[in-house]
């Protein structure tokens, strides 16, 4: 199940925490949990250290600035970090020109381009996670439309993870891939 060994408070990383929406209702849902949140931008992480604060959780969030998992291995958290959650850029190089402009010049190009077939991310975070995945522990991403398929391949690919499940959002596209380490 979800539940690390007892005594022990759980770790959980959100990479690419961005407005750090995933890292508050964690810390929330999850009292005893202890969050290290990354992003490459110092002023997302600004932004972010407010937004826990608002939500009394920054006591519970460690962040840190850098790319996915890297500002993790400073941090001495190979092998101990019991949930790996993210929410990647996924948005191919292709699809980034035909997006309505509005969207385009809002969100920073960094956040969205995932990449030639917008995997890239995805590739990063299935074979970089295993380092920093405890024994049991489970790696959370959300995918863009019509990628669960891909990104379930890649996971199997690694020979790494055990059990895969894939869950729906509120429209009933794949969103949400679970695997668990093997």
């Amino acid at each position: 199940g979800m539940h690390p060994a007892a005594g022990r408070r759980p770790v959980v990383a959100d990479l690419g925490t961005g407005s750090v929406c995933i890292a508050v209702s964690l810390a929330r849902r999850l009292p005893l949990a202890v969050l290290h949140a990354t992003d490459r931008s110092a002023e997302a992480l600004r932004v972010a250290r407010r937004t826990a604060e608002r939500h009394d959780v920054a006591g519970q969030v460690t962040f840190l600035e850098g790319d996915l998992l890297k500002p993790l291995r400073a941090s001495g958290l190979s092998g101990r970090v019991d949930i790996v959650v993210s929410n990647p850029p996924y948005i191919a190089e292709r699809e980034w020109e035909a997006l309505q402009p509005e969207v385009r010049l809002f969100e920073p190009r960094i956040a969205l381009a995932g990449g030639e077939d917008g995997l890239a991310v995805y590739r990063r975070l299935v074979q970089e996670a295993v380092e920093f995945l405890s024994a049991d522990g489970w790696l959370i991403m959300e995918v863009g439309q019509g990628q669960a398929e891909s990104v379930r391949m890649l996971l199997d690919t690694t020979k790494q993870y055990g059990v895969v499940d894939v869950r729906p959002d509120q429209a009933g596209i794949a969103r949400v891939l679970c695997a668990q380490k093997q």
